[in-house]
């Protein structure tokens, strides 16, 4: 079965007359738009008013003249002066007043154990456990009245061993008296093989 060749002038030619007839469409289209759109809207000339500007010609213009204004005819101003606000000074704190504390030294009779909050014991030492090393001393301990805290310690009579003394001030550098103690308290020790007291 033979088929129909189409020529490359065949297929121009469609080609053509199809733009041909878009461009037709389209021209259409566009005059019909404008001519609906000229007839929804129409134009009608409204008068516009005129305005007559006269030139007058008999009242010319002078320059205007400014006069001083003489300085009698303006009052004095009155100046009042406001009183200056007293300087507001922040306000300073109530001082603080130490507690009251008797000055005496508590002593041997035991009455520091009622004062004391805490009081770990000095531990025995090794060492001096080992070797049989006893002895009895007094260590007086500075107190914060205020705190109850310890301050420092001090030896008042040694042990008679360094190592038994050190152990001793350690251990009373831990302690806690009730506020308002004594600044100065005295605590008697004593090293035994069995351990300390106080």
């Amino acid at each position: 079965m033979n088929k129909p060749i189409l020529t490359r002038a065949a297929r121009k030619r469609g080609v053509v007359f199809a733009m041909v007839i878009a461009i037709a469409i389209h021209l259409a289209a566009v005059v019909i738009a404008s001519s609906k759109h000229e007839a929804a809207n129409p134009v009608t000339a409204e008068p516009r008013p005129v305005i007559a500007i006269e030139d007058n010609d008999e009242t010319p213009t002078q320059p205007v003249r400014l006069s001083a204004i003489p300085t009698d005819s303006i009052p004095p101003a009155e100046f009042t002066e406001l009183p200056t606000p007293a300087p507001v000074l922040p306000r300073r704190p109530a001082p603080i007043r130490p507690v009251s504390v008797p000055r005496q030294l508590a002593s041997r009779n035991g009455n520091f154990k009622t004062l004391a909050v805490s009081a770990p014991r000095p531990a025995y030492p090794y060492e001096a456990r080992q070797r049989g090393v006893t002895g009895s001393g007094a260590v007086v301990v500075s107190v914060d009245p205020g705190s109850g805290l310890v301050v420092d310690t001090v030896l008042e009579q040694s042990t008679g061993s360094s190592i038994l003394d050190s152990a001793a001030l350690s251990a009373f550098r831990r302690w806690r008296f009730k506020p308002g103690s004594p600044p100065k308290i005295r605590i008697p020790i004593t090293f035994t093989l069995l351990g300390a007291r106080f």
